[in-house]
């Protein structure tokens, strides 16, 4: 009798062979049950087994609110987390082999931090299976890997009040509650520098509603939240003659409610936390569950240590209460706009707000929403599971794209919260401009992603690619990454209008998820979408059929190779037809205006 073949497993689809079966495509293939498979997981990280608290009872810190909702295990931020998409694959992988009774097993391309997660799943079900590891380079030694948590920790410490001492320069005006007033709570980057010389705030997230909002009688308060980048704090005086001089806005920073009050309290409660959850550092059983078959420790153990007793806490520690402060220091509003992208500070600030039952307050989606976001779909699973999830839920979710509308139904979010509302940030363009380039040579120009690997490795194709084939190409990076000019001809294009940029080329080529295809997309542009391979596909287009998705050197030599041959027939020949519709035609702000009443 035959013995049964050998099943091979790529794990990442390098070197991968018509008869292995890629763990990448199971992941898509079956993408809803596995997403909604690690998202109730988060939702029901275990209770410990050495005593009866809850992390959520443990990290609470008051009466109403607890940190593991800001907590980096919570957020399920691809970007803070890489090793999610790992978590994702084990469970694809658990599941065909509850499915498939298959005895010879290999699976090769594995990372490392797998072995162990998939060394215990092969003992719960039974199966044996063999494993060959990924080469990869061996990675410098970080020096933040050899320093203790703890030192970690004191340092944020440290650098948080000297960040907010830098920052905490700003008028802070009492205000009387006497006008319509509405709150927006943003982050103090993407506006217009050249605006903010002249004492006047533009900022690209909220386009011109701001001025709409005005023009309806409503003063605009200003809560900024800065990013980790410091750069723009060299324009908090320009924000304090606006508050001077402004009677319709005033701007008030997070980083200004701080006291020295406060910053001891943040060590006091830090102190206390070490205390309260040191026994959950080594607490496997924390992330992982032999019921399910989830084993998860090796791959989120840093991001679990980290939320506990690590820098991230004390920043939530400090976010938290310096919103507490703020809210207690201005008037009540009614209505609060907010940008909702499932960060931490979100939970924090929805806890507070939603405290004062009179409060409207609105989630603003500004970008679009990807299949896989999974840091939106977090507490909005059904409120009667663990009776919380309405404390982190806004009254109303604002969204501008159709698909995203889809996403968020779809996923179980109730019709009456969501609206749907003009894009703020894209503007509809003539893309047909007597200035595009129709010369003899096929134009392309590269996209950046803000994941800076997928970025390099794309660029390094089509720099190799020109050099082989009769085409011109420029880069445009992602404004929040900077890739530094370290290849040969590397080619910037650094114009600052988008639109003219993409206007002067015939394809554009984009990197894994930025959204700017959607920009590409509805210009009719000829469009490619490279995703490194073994990715997942988190492009906000990854279902639409007029878009090319590729994946190695050889694909794309082949596309680009045929769109030179097509391009040199007839010049006319490469816009998109048939568009799918993404965004709202109106540009009146009129459904905006309808919602904030």
């Amino acid at each position: 009798m035959n013995e049964a073949p050998r099943i091979v497993i790529n794990w990442n689809d390098i070197n991968y062979k018509e008869d292995e079966i890629s763990l990448t495509k199971l992941v898509e293939s079956n993408s809803k049950i596995i997403r909604d498979e690690y998202i109730n997981f988060i939702e029901d990280i275990p209770i410990s087994k050495n005593s009866n608290v809850s992390l959520n009872d443990r990290l609470k810190i008051d009466k109403k609110f607890s940190l593991w909702w800001m907590s980096i295990i919570y957020e399920k931020n691809f970007y803070k987390s890489p090793n999610i998409e790992n978590c994702l694959k084990l469970i694809a992988l658990k599941n065909y082999l509850i499915i498939e009774k298959i005895a010879d097993i290999q699976i090769v391309n594995v990372p490392v931090s797998c072995k162990e997660s998939i060394i215990k799943l092969s003992h719960n079900i039974s199966r044996k299976i063999k494993i060959s590891f990924q080469k990869v380079n061996k990675p410098r030694n970080k020096i933040k890997e050899f320093i203790p948590l703890f030192i970690r920790s004191i340092y944020t410490l440290i650098k948080y009040l000297y960040s907010s001492i830098k920052i905490n320069k700003t008028i802070k005006k009492k205000l009387s509650n006497e006008k319509k007033e509405i709150l927006i709570v943003s982050y103090f980057i993407n506006f217009n520098k050249q605006e903010i010389n002249n004492n006047n705030f533009y900022s690209d997230y909220w386009g011109t509603l701001i001025n709409d909002l005005k023009k309806e009688g409503y003063s605009i308060n200003w809560l900024h939240m800065f990013s980790s980048d410091l750069s723009n704090s060299k324009y908090v005086k320009k924000v304090n003659k606006i508050n001077l001089n402004n009677n319709f806005e005033n701007h008030y920073f997070i980083e200004s409610f701080i006291s020295l009050k406060l910053f001891l309290i943040v060590g006091l409660k830090y102190i206390k936390f070490i205390f309260l959850l040191f026994r959950f550092y080594n607490q496997k059983t924390v992330l992982e569950s032999k019921i399910n078959n989830h084993f998860f420790w090796s791959l989120l153990k840093k991001d679990l240590r980290n939320s506990l007793l690590g820098p991230n806490i004390i920043k939530n520690i400090f976010i938290y209460l310096q919103l507490r402060e703020f809210f207690s220091f201005i008037p009540q509003q009614k209505k609060i706009l907010y940008l909702h992208e499932g960060q931490g500070w979100e939970k924090a600030l929805i806890s507070i707000a939603n405290r004062n039952r009179n409060i409207d307050l609105i989630g603003v989606i500004q970008s679009p929403v990807r299949f896989w976001d999974i840091k939106l779909f977090k507490s909005l699973l059904d409120e009667q599971k663990t009776g919380y999830e309405s404390q982190l839920t806004p009254n109303k979710i604002a969204i501008n794209t159709y698909n995203g509308l889809d996403l968020l139904e779809e996923y179980g979010v109730k019709k009456e919260k969501i609206i749907m509302v003009e894009p703020l940030r894209y503007k509809i363009i003539n893309y047909k401009s007597e200035n595009i380039n129709l010369s003899e040579k096929l134009s392309i120009l590269v996209l950046g992603s803000y994941v800076k690997e997928v970025t390099e490795d794309l660029v390094l194709i089509i720099n190799k690619l020109s050099n082989e084939l009769d085409f011109d190409y420029k880069f445009r990076p992602h404004p929040g990454q900077i890739i530094q000019n370290k290849f040969n001809n590397f080619k910037y294009d650094l114009s600052k209008n988008l639109s003219n940029a993409i206007s002067r080329h015939n394809v554009m080529i984009v990197a894994g998820d930025s959204s700017v295809a959607i920009d590409v997309y509805l210009a009719k542009k000829e469009l490619l979408i490279y995703l490194k391979k073994g990715d997942l596909n988190y492009s906000p287009l990854r279902n639409n059929k007029n878009v090319n998705f590729l994946y190695n050197e050889e694909s794309i030599r082949e596309y680009i190779s045929n769109l030179i041959f097509k391009y040199k027939t007839n010049k006319n020949s490469l816009e998109i037809n048939n568009i799918q519709k993404m965004y709202s035609e109106d540009n009146t702000n009129s459904k905006w205006k309808k919602l904030i009443g």
